[in-house]
């Protein structure tokens, strides 16, 4: 492909920008992927997090920090798997996180208790894939959203459906 010289691209943590003009409009338009990445980050409404290959944490955003109950500061270093709050769930998914950074299927979807830094326990459904550079895993991109008030909602609905059919089944006997 013939380009002209002075277009060249600019890649920052997954944005691409074409750029035609001088060194000062490239870092005038890096400014502004930086800062359009930072308000993604910090204004969706589930949480973003990067994981390396030991399964810590590289970055996090506000909502990963509302959900885990941890600050950002203190939550960058920290394992994945101190948050998992049910032992069979981790044995379940650590293996699966491993085949993950190994180059495998990513993980979608998948609902796991998390241990919040005040003891409380809150239920996820996250997903994850790998994250590499020049060919090479260097660790997962992760977004999780707390899913506990559709969970409590769905076990009280079910509770009610449950007490409808006993009694209607109760009522059926006098008919």
């Amino acid at each position: 492909m013939n380009r002209p010289p002075q277009i060249r691209l600019i890649h920052l943590t997954g944005l691409l920008v074409l750029s035609s003009g001088t060194r000062r409009e490239a870092e005038i338009e890096l400014r502004a992927a930086t800062e359009f990445r930072e308000k993604i980050m910090e204004n969706v409404t589930n949480a973003i997090y990067t994981l390396d290959r030991d399964g810590r944490f590289m970055t996090a955003n506000r909502r990963t920090a509302d959900i885990t109950g941890y600050p950002v500061e203190e939550l960058l270093g920290l394992p994945w798997t101190v948050l998992v709050a049910d032992e069979a769930q981790l044995e379940e998914i650590h293996p699966r996180f491993l085949r993950t950074l190994a180059g495998g299927d990513p993980i979608t979807n998948h609902e796991v208790s998390l241990s919040r830094r005040d003891g409380s326990v809150v239920i996820i459904n996250f997903s994850i894939s790998a994250l590499s550079h020049d060919g090479e895993i260097f660790g997962v991109v992760g977004a999780a959203e707390d899913v506990t008030a559709r969970k409590r909602d769905e076990a009280e609905l079910k509770a009610r459906a449950d007490e409808l059919s006993r009694s209607n089944a109760e009522l059926e006997q006098f008919a």
